[in-house]
């Protein structure tokens, strides 16, 4: 299944066959999915706000972030229990009931995060050139520097062993240490809006978003590119690969449509 949201804030679930399954009007700017009893929960940010909706659309708890930032990075913890959305240079770490569990003091504003399958470790990408590692209870693991400047996307693999970071011309793979093991240029993906980044359910392939540029997929090992994506859509404005199907999501502006690719691209 999958969750969309439009600009005017109405939030749907979808089966891989494009069926819609449940529909609500509800707070939705940015969309995060966990897992978890009952279907888990589907988070919703605007507006410095972060609310909880099971997915046939029933009201959950709502957390207010501390300055009211627009745009927040969100992350649930596998155990579906967990939440760390970020404002400002903060990752704060809510329960699925609404309580603060702890507040990541980070080193600069954070454009992304993501959380580890284990749930033993918390990645951010920081404003400039740094990535930083944290365990859940605030311990910093480690800070490093990337060779590109501008991360504004990261991602742990399937199975924990790396994570890929992105930002406006290239793409990154790190190992759990936080070691660099190759970048791939990616200047024909350049474009105005920030990338988003996504991997294969397998872990072999890692698919690089530019919003009005289109999709790229990567291969993890090596970061040769395997295939592009160019989108009759002139603005991609996000995408998801279903675990199950093995099927890849795109959701479009100006089309206000959700496509769906099998998993070479096709």
């Amino acid at each position: 299944q999958f969750v969309t949201a439009n600009a005017n804030g109405q939030i749907q679930v979808w089966n891989v066959a494009g069926q819609p399954l449940h529909r609500w009007q509800g707070n939705a700017r940015q969309l995060a999915w966990g897992g978890g009893p009952d279907g888990g929960w589907i988070a919703t940010i605007k507006d410095g706000a972060v609310q909880l909706y099971r997915p046939d659309g029933a009201l959950g708890p709502q957390m207010n972030l501390h300055n009211g930032s627009r745009n927040c990075g969100r992350s649930w913890a596998p155990d579906g229990e967990r939440l760390v959305a970020t404002s400002g240079s903060s990752a704060i770490i809510f329960t699925a009931t609404g309580q603060i569990v702890r507040t990541l003091s980070v080193s600069a504003a954070v454009q992304h995060v993501h959380w580890s399958p284990d749930g033993q470790r918390i990645a951010c990408a920081v404003a400039g050139r740094t990535l930083e590692m944290w365990e859940p209870s605030g311990k910093l693991v480690h800070r490093s520097q990337s060779e590109q400047p501008g991360r504004a996307a990261c991602r742990w693999s399937p199975d924990g062993r790396f994570f890929a970071a992105t930002n406006w011309d290239s793409c990154e793979l790190w190992d759990r240490d936080g070691r660099s093991l190759w970048t791939a240029p990616s200047s024909q993906f350049i474009g105005r809006y920030a990338p988003k980044l996504t991997w294969s359910p397998d872990g072999s392939r890692i698919l690089v978003l530019k919003v009005d540029r289109g999709i790229r997929m990567h291969s993890a090992d090596t970061g040769r590119t395997l295939h592009s994506i160019q989108e009759e859509s002139p603005r991609i404005s996000g995408l998801a690969w279903n675990d199950a199907q093995q099927a890849l999501a795109t959701s479009g502006f100006s089309q206000k449509s959700l496509r769906l690719f099998g998993a070479d691209g096709r």
